[in-house]
Formats: structure tokens, sequence, C-alpha cells
């Protein structure tokens, strides 16, 4: 569930209409891309920005600070709704970045629980979803 609920809150961070998290025309992809490096970390639950920020604060890292924070704000109402109990997560971690000529989103979840249990996940595209792989008998597959 808690997976799911990051995978959840991971996109629509991403799709620029974040309305769970009280954002909308949050144009994600496009600040990401104007960084020096167009990949950017950080943990949802506390809306910090994990990734070195820039020399000179750009209008578009500022931007993004403000609109993590914001979601950091309603993540633990978040969880709730999603069936999950924001005083067992630990961290919720994402990488999101843009790879190759032709403009691949990417984002990679990981989640770890104050058990101590963790998962890790690439996404990719927009909507975000699971890597496809196609196997030797040319089927396609989650990788």
């Amino acid at each position: 569930m808690l997976v799911s609920a990051a995978h959840n809150a991971a996109d629509s961070l991403s799709s620029g209409c974040a309305l769970a998290f009280g954002l909308h025309d949050f144009p994600f992809w496009t600040l990401i891309e104007a960084l020096p490096a167009p990949s950017i970390r950080l943990d949802l639950l506390d809306g910090e920005i994990l990734s070195s920020p820039p020399e000179q604060p750009t209008p578009e890292w500022v931007f993004l600070q403000a609109g993590f924070r914001a979601a950091a704000e309603q993540m633990p109402e978040f969880l709730r709704r999603n069936d999950c109990d924001p005083e067992q997560v630990a961290r919720i971690g994402v990488e999101f970045q843009i790879v190759g000529p032709v403009k691949q989103y990417e984002a990679e979840i990981t989640v770890e629980q104050k058990s101590g249990e963790s998962s890790r996940e690439t996404y990719v595209g927009l909507p975000l979803r699971r890597r496809r792989v196609i196997d030797q008998l040319g089927r396609v597959r989650k990788a």
C-alpha cells in the first residue's frame, strides 16, 4: 500500500496538476529541465530537496522548493487517505530525472518504513509507469 501511495504522490507531482497537494499548473518537468543538471532528489515527507542546490538559486529552484514544501505539508493526510499510517514511514525519497536525447522522464521511488523494510521502484514516462521489457518469447513484462 505504501509503495502505491508513494507512486501516486510522485505521479501527481510530476503530472503538473497535483490537486491532492493543492498545486495546479505546476510546470514540473519544465522546471526540472531548466536546472543545470536535469535531475532532482527529494524527500516527500519533509519537502526537502536533497540534490545540491545551484550556486545561485534560480527562480525554477525556488519554485520547486515551494511546491515540494506545500506537498510535504499535505503528505500525512494523503497517506491516511491511501490507507497508510504516516507514523510508520521513515522516508519517501524520489529522484526525478530527464535522460537521453529524447527526454525520457524517470522517477526512482524509495520507501523506507520505521520497521526497517524498504522498497525501490523505477518508473518512466508520463504518467509514471513501471519500465517494461520484452522477454525471450517476445512478451512484454514489467522490469
